[in-house]
């Protein structure tokens, strides 16, 4: 004899329901089991996951940071119109790290250093906001990663739409050589 599905309108569950004996729903939470069916989620509704590494599509982890490169090979370090605006955001982000290495450092007398800036549409990169606590220095020791610290306000690292990012020089870079500088974000 063939079953036939079964439709309930109005039903108010008071426990725990269990689905065919492998999947087990606790108010409105699914505790346990698989979906074997799409799911949709209406505008405006959000999935909420305890371990974010465990959301994949297609067997591959579904990344949370992202990483932007700003590559000035060879000399090109050394002149200062080089740096600039590297990234603007489609949607929010948040800066989680800066990391700058260059091969050959800068020896310029006074402090060299790069700065990374949130900078809105319509704001000269010099106007921008500071994503760290200070600049990365261009003179530290060669071949060697640098971090920047996130600034001590939120805001000044997070993006909204439309926002850029650039890096700012101050400084003479003189013999700065080989500078490679990451940021990571991840959408907020």
């Amino acid at each position: 004899m063939a079953k036939r599905p079964t439709t309930f309108d109005n039903v108010q569950i008071l426990g725990d329901l269990t689905v065919k004996g492998s999947s087990t729903v606790t108010g409105s939470t699914i505790s346990s089991g698989t979906i074997n069916e799409s799911i949709t989620l209406a505008t405006a509704k959000t999935a909420t996951f305890t371990d974010a590494d465990s959301v994949t599509i297609g067997g591959v982890i579904v990344p949370q940071r992202f990483r932007v490169e700003f590559n000035l090979p060879g000399t090109m370090p050394a002149t200062a119109a080089n740096y600039g605006v590297f990234f603007t955001a489609d949607v929010a982000y948040e800066v989680t790290s800066a990391i700058e290495r260059h091969e050959t450092a800068g020896n310029n007398g006074s402090a060299v250093t790069i700065m990374l800036t949130k900078v809105a549409s319509g704001t000269a990169k010099s106007a921008g906001t500071d994503c760290l606590s200070a600049g990365i220095s261009l003179k530290g020791t060669a071949d060697t990663n640098a971090s920047g610290t996130l600034h001590a306000t939120p805001a000044n690292y997070r993006l909204a739409a439309g926002d850029s990012l650039a890096w700012v020089l101050t400084g003479t870079p003189t013999t700065c050589a080989g500078l490679s500088a990451t940021v990571t974000l991840k959408r907020i």
